[in-house]
């Protein structure tokens, strides 16, 4: 994620707020292109090993006087590239699309707003460890006029972790 929410330091804008969703808006966009882009690919690969099948290797084996290697090339080696084009496609995929995805939509999601309620809630929960710190980066947040982020709630929940732990 390209903002970094932490408690010491002043909190993002609601205009580096608004680029970040941008930004991770425009790669889920390019993503969803590159999914179309292994579909197609997938389906041409798939299709150009079937035609091969169909149109040369069938007819081939098919012949009473057809080469007994050809014929055990096709029957035999030729499922385990099906099987070799599946595992490589699927691999590619999963690095190239799905973690990636499965990344930016976090951070989307990180980066929505508190409702009201929640938020109050928080500070209540948040109030009885009387850290100082806390409190001024939510004031920092109200007076920039806008609701606490999902992502900055996990940042206030770390830090009072590890203050509670520093203290134990």
């Amino acid at each position: 994620m390209g903002l970094e929410f932490d408690i010491n330091k002043d909190p993002p804008c609601v205009q580096d707020i608004e680029d970040e969703r941008a930004r991770v808006t425009a790669e889920l966009d390019a993503l969803k292109q590159l999914n179309k882009r292994f579909l197609v690919i997938t389906v041409v690969v798939v299709g150009s090993v079937l035609a091969f099948l169909l149109l040369v290797a069938v007819p081939a084996v098919s012949d009473p006087a057809a080469n007994q290697d050809l014929v055990f090339v096709v029957t035999y080696i030729i499922p385990y590239l099906f099987f070799f084009i599946f595992i490589v496609g699927n691999r590619l995929h999963i690095n190239k699309v799905e973690k990636p995805r499965k990344a930016l939509r976090a951070a989307l999601d990180a980066l929505q707003e508190l409702p009201a309620a929640e938020w109050e809630r928080l500070m209540q929960e948040w109030s009885q460890h009387e850290s100082a710190s806390v409190r001024a980066y939510c004031q920092r947040v109200r007076e920039a006029g806008r609701a606490l982020l999902k992502a900055e709630r996990e940042a206030i929940e770390k830090h009072l972790a590890t203050a509670q732990r520093q203290a134990a």
